[in-house]
C-alpha cells in the first residue's frame, strides 16, 4: 500500500517551490495555460524523497505512514526529473534531493523578495533616473572612466528599464585610444604606426561590444530570475556593474594566489575560472567550511558556486560566466534561465 500525499500537500509543495521543478539543473515551470479557458495544465509531480511503498526508490522501513505522506518527504519536480530520480537512487539521494528542495524553495522567496525590494527602489529612482535607450559607458584597463556615484547611476538607469520591460542599448568605449597619434617614421621606439593603432583600436571595440553585450545580458529577465537571490539591491547591481569589464582582461594575476574553475557538465557544457586574492581564498574557504582549498579538487558534484559569498558571487563569479556566455551563441538561447542558475554549476580547484 502506498502513502500518498493529499491534494493540499501537493499543492503546497508546487506553492513553496514557486511552481518550478525542484531541481536546479532544471528549474522548468510546471503549470500554464490550458486552450480552455477554465482549465490549466500541469507537468509537476509531487515526489517522495523516500519511498512511498516497500521496495520502492530511497524506502525507509522505520517510517510510519504519517511520515511518508508528510510535507517534509516530498519534493516538487517536474515529469522528467521525477522519473530521473527514480530510475538512478544511488545518485539522487535524500540528501541530494533535500538539498534541491531546500534551495529551490529559497530560491522561490528571494525572487519574491527581490522583485518587492527592486520594486521600491525603482520606484524611488522613477523620477530621478533617465529613462534611457541607450547607455554610453567609458572604460580605461578593466575599470569605468566615471566617480563611483556616475556608475551607481548607471546601474539604475539599467535596474529601471529591467524593471519597465524596456530595452537599452549598452556602449562601452575606450576614448584613450583615440587621442593616440600614429608615428610611422620610427622616432619614437615603441609608438604605434598606423597600422598597430588601427588593429589595436579594432581590437579594443571588438572588446568594448563583448562587455556591453554581457552587461545588457546581466540586466536581462532571464538572468534577473535566477540571480534574484544575489540582486536585492541596487548596490548589489553596482558591485555586478564594476565587475564586469574586470571580467575581460586577459591574465589578470596581480595579487592572485589561487584560481578557482567554474563549469557546467549538462548541456550546454561551459567553462570559465575566477582568480583569488588571499582574502578571497579566506572567504571561499570560510564559507564553504573547507579546510584547505586541496579539498576542492573533487570534480563535478561536489560543491557550487551558489556557495560562495554574496560579494564574490557578484564581484568575480557572475562577470566570468557573462564573459563566458558572450563568447558564444548560449546567450541568446530560450532556456538560458536554466543555463545561468548556479546551483547547476560546479566549482573546484584549478
Amino acid at each position: 500500500m502506498r502513502d500518498d500525499f493529499n491534494q493540499q500537500t501537493k499543492d503546497m509543495l508546487s506553492k513553496r517551490a514557486g511552481a518550478k521543478c525542484s531541481n536546479p539543473g532544471c528549474r522548468q515551470p510546471t503549470s500554464g495555460p490550458s486552450s480552455d479557458d477554465s482549465k490549466a495544465v500541469s507537468i509537476g509531480v509531487a515526489a517522495h524523497i523516500h519511498a512511498a511503498s516497500e521496495g520502492g526508490p530511497r524506502y525507509e522501513k522505520f517510517m510510519s505512514p504519517e511520515q511518508r505522506a508528510h510535507i517534509s518527504n516530498g519534493i516538487w519536480l517536474c515529469q522528467s526529473c521525477s522519473k530521473l530520480i527514480d530510475v538512478d537512487p544511488a545518485r539522487y539521494t535524500v540528501g541530494v534531493l533535500k538539498n534541491w528542495k531546500k534551495q529551490a524553495e529559497a530560491e522561490a522567496l528571494a525572487q519574491i523578495e527581490a522583485g518587492r525590494i527592486l520594486q521600491t527602489r525603482v520606484t524611488q529612482l522613477t523620477e530621478t533616473v533617465e529613462h534611457d535607450e541607450k547607455l554610453d559607458l567609458d572604460i580605461a584597463g578593466d575599470y569605468f572612466v566615471a566617480a563611483a556615484s556616475d556608475i551607481r547611476n548607471a546601474a539604475a538607469r539599467m535596474a529601471l528599464a529591467l524593471h519597465e520591460d524596456r530595452p537599452v542599448r549598452v556602449l562601452c568605449n575606450y576614448p584613450e585610444f583615440d587621442k593616440i597619434k600614429p608615428i610611422d617614421d620610427g622616432s619614437v621606439p615603441g609608438a604605434f604606426d598606423s597600422v598597430k593603432l588601427a588593429a589595436y583600436r579594432k581590437e579594443k571595440a571588438a572588446k568594448g561590444r563583448r562587455i556591453a553585450a554581457a552587461i545588457e545580458l546581466a540586466f536581462s529577465k532571464a538572468c534577473f530570475e535566477p540571480w534574484s537571490l544575489y540582486l536585492q539591491d541596487l548596490d548589489d547591481w553596482y558591485l555586478l556593474l564594476q565587475g564586469i569589464p574586470r571580467a575581460f582582461t586577459a591574465d589578470r594575476t596581480t595579487g592572485t594566489v589561487e584560481k578557482l574553475a567554474v563549469w557546467r557538465t549538462d548541456e550546454p557544457a561551459i567553462q570559465t575560472s575566477i582568480r583569488l586574492t588571499e582574502a578571497e581564498v579566506r572567504d571561499v574557504l570560510a564559507t564553504t567550511g573547507l579546510a584547505k582549498m586541496d579539498y576542492l579538487a573533487f570534480g563535478a558534484g561536489w560543491r557550487s558556486p551558489d556557495e560562495l559569498s554574496k560579494n564574490l558571487i557578484l564581484d568575480k563569479v557572475i562577470p566570468n560566466i557573462l564573459r563566458a556566455l558572450t563568447t558564444s551563441e548560449i546567450g541568446r538561447r530560450p532556456e538560458l534561465s536554466q543555463i545561468v542558475n548556479l546551483p547547476s554549476w560546479h566549482i573546484g580547484r584549478d
